[in-house]
């Protein structure tokens, strides 16, 4: 009994160190190479690798000017509440697992699709020079400045978000 007890202990101590010691994936070479380089630290065992916990331990992610084109693992980082990621080279950018998310930087990209439909805490969006023909903030209730100008939007439906005190949608095909 005692053998089985000590085996299954020490079964049990290694699946929880794996998954401690999970690896992130980025594809992104940049956008691994700015984790890796980020200031506060984010790579705390400097392995040249993102661990799941590294990744949730972070709060904030400012990683803008990086020539990045994919934040694929993104998804892991579901502490930040704020992320830089203007002057990039991103098409999409899907934020639905980062909930805790209260401001977001992401201009001046090519960005045609922006998910931040999860993102209930967010208070500060800055999307503008981006290609969004559509941009869904009926579910962003603590906004409250949203400058989404010089993208290709048709319309934007604001009237759930009665935080907002600062709105900026010029040059878009919005007609009053």
């Amino acid at each position: 009994m005692v053998k089985q007890l000590f085996l299954l202990a020490l079964i049990a101590f290694y699946s929880i160190d794996s998954i401690s010691q999970e690896i992130v994936k980025i594809p992104d070479k940049n956008f691994k190479e700015a984790l890796l380089l980020h200031d506060p630290v984010i790579d705390i065992n400097e392995d040249g690798e993102i661990q799941l916990t590294e990744a949730q331990n972070t709060s904030e992610l400012i990683i803008y000017s990086q020539d990045i084109n994919d934040l694929t693992g993104i998804e892991f980082f579901s502490n930040i509440i704020y992320l830089d990621c203007h002057d990039n080279n991103l098409n999409k950018l899907n934020l639905k697992n980062n909930i805790l998310l209260e401001r977001l930087d992401c201009y001046n990209n090519k960005i045609y699709h922006l998910d931040i439909s999860n993102n209930q805490s967010l208070k500060y969006l800055y999307c503008k020079e981006n290609q969004l023909s559509f941009l869904d903030v009926k579910t962003n209730f603590q906004l409250i400045t949203l400058n989404c100008s010089n993208n290709k939007l048709k319309s934007l439906d604001v009237s759930k978000n009665k935080l907002i005190e600062s709105i900026d949608y010029t040059g878009n095909l919005i007609v009053d």
